[in-house]
């Protein structure tokens, strides 16, 4: 990356180093447009569903598996994810963004 300052503590990817351009033009599409319309054309916030999914299964269960064979661990993740998609479908709170 000839000419490019890169950060310290930054973890680049490969792909950044094949096509330096594609952090900046990243920067210049959030600087033309606004930054929420950026992350909608993006669909920035998909992982962010994962993850919180994750995150509420771990903190209703626990963050390891009790069965030790790996047949009887999908069964327990199976039966647990049926058992979290039933307090689901009870009711989630309905949340929106703060302006």
């Amino acid at each position: 990356m000839s000419g490019t300052k890169l950060r310290k503590n930054k973890s680049y990817s490969s792909a950044l180093f094949l096509n330096p351009l594609i952090e900046n033009l990243n920067i210049v599409e959030i600087q033309t447009n606004e930054r929420m319309q950026w992350q909608k054309d993006r669909e920035y916030g998909r992982r962010n569903y994962s993850e919180l999914g994750v995150q509420r299964y771990q903190r209703t269960f626990g963050d390891a598996m009790h069965a030790r064979d790996f047949s009887r661990q999908q069964q327990e993740a199976m039966i647990a994810s049926g058992a979290l998609n039933k307090m689901t479908s009870l009711g989630m709170p309905k949340s929106r963004r703060s302006t």
